[in-house]
């Protein structure tokens, strides 16, 4: 089945979100998201990129929203959030030192909640 993907972008709120073709959110039976393999904790140098890698599942397809230290993220050239269901990749274009802490992974549709926290820690040079 063909999916469309559609991108939300909020006010100071980064959010990404798909559909089926036909407009639906669900067929079968709904399930609540969960992370199939989780993102984990990155160590890198001042300068390099961060990428955090992880596969979801869920029903209706999760939206995905990401935050730091408990605040959402702000939209910024900086920040890319890829989504293609079942796989899902935020990069941090370019680490600052700024960018160390706690990023949260929330999946979120119709039949529940799930999350996952990691921690950025950059090296400085």
């Amino acid at each position: 089945m063909k999916k469309f993907y559609a991108f939300v972008l909020a006010i100071g709120f980064l959010t990404i979100g798909a559909l089926e073709a036909n407009g639906s959110a669900t067929v079968g039976s709904p399930s609540p998201p969960e992370f199939v393999r989780k993102p984990t904790n990155l160590t890198v140098k001042e300068g390099q990129k961060a990428v955090w890698t992880f596969e979801i599942s869920g029903n209706p397809v999760p939206s995905v929203s990401v935050l730091k230290n408990g605040d959402p993220i702000d939209i910024s050239d900086r920040f890319e959030l890829l989504y293609k269901y079942p796989l899902v990749t935020f990069r941090i274009i370019v680490v600052y030192p700024e960018d160390e802490g706690d990023y949260t992974f929330v999946l979120t549709n119709a039949a529940g909640t799930a999350s996952q926290t990691v921690k950025l820690t950059v090296e400085k040079l």
